[in-house]
């Protein structure tokens, strides 16, 4: 059984192949989300859209693609006590449950804000805040695997990697035997790992990392460059 199996409880009709081809339809499908005309009417990539206004948008864009129509994907999902992750995806054959998770983030930004910090991804997977199945606490388990979106409005790809690894390095260094100060170990690991990339207009990458509650967790990230021209 694969490692998703192994977190479904017995009363879910979903498995592990639902979200493979989740991931598979996200790959092929965000590449062109930037020249869609859900896109164009909605952003304004000079304005001041924040990250909710992406979105809202992102998840307009998803909805009205026939290749998604198993999948149901909700904004600013509910979560932990008061927190939301920015989207949930359920089935639509059983939307009690999300199936996976996905937190959004602009990229260049702080490195903290994606990887630790008060408002960071990576943390927030880490801490189980975000990527659990169900905004019940009792009902909710921690999802095995989950997403991270990144908006890219300048810089190149590779070099988003690099800073983001070089910071994962440090961490590691620093609090591989001990807990940093929200509770937690790093290790080299957790690196990201480059799967696909369509030139400068987007990459998937892929990183493993053991959560507060010691169970394991991987992160799709989905790098979608949002800019007219990445410099």
């Amino acid at each position: 059984m694969s490692f998703f199996g192994k977190n479904l409880r017995k009363d879910i009709s979903s498995d592990e192949k639902d979200v493979e081809m989740l991931i598979k339809l996200l790959v092929n499908g965000l590449p062109s989300f930037p020249n869609s005309d859900i896109f164009q009417q909605d952003i304004d990539v000079k304005g001041n859209e924040d990250e909710d206004a992406y979105t809202e948008t992102l998840v307009k864009y998803l909805a009205y693609k026939k290749e998604f129509n198993n999948y149901r994907f909700s904004s600013f999902a509910g979560q932990k006590g008061k927190r939301k992750v920015d989207i949930g995806v359920e089935l639509k054959a059983n939307n009690e449950f999300y199936i996976f998770t996905i937190e959004a983030k602009f990229l260049p930004h702080s490195p903290n804000d994606y990887i630790t910090g008060e408002y960071s991804a990576i943390k927030r997977f880490k801490k189980c805040e975000h990527g659990l199945s169900n905004t019940n606490p009792k009902k909710a388990y921690p999802l095995p695997e989950n997403g991270i979106v990144a908006y890219v409005k300048s810089k190149k790809l590779q070099e988003h990697k690099n800073k983001i690894n070089k910071q994962l390095k440090e961490l590691a260094n620093s609090y591989q035997k001990v807990k940093d100060n929200f509770g937690l170990n790093w290790d080299i690991s957790e690196k990201l790992m480059l799967e696909k990339q369509n030139e400068e207009l987007f990459a998937k990458l892929k990183s493993t990392h053991t959560r507060i509650d010691n169970s394991k967790l991987i992160l799709h990230h989905f790098w979608i460059n949002v800019a007219q021209k990445v410099v």
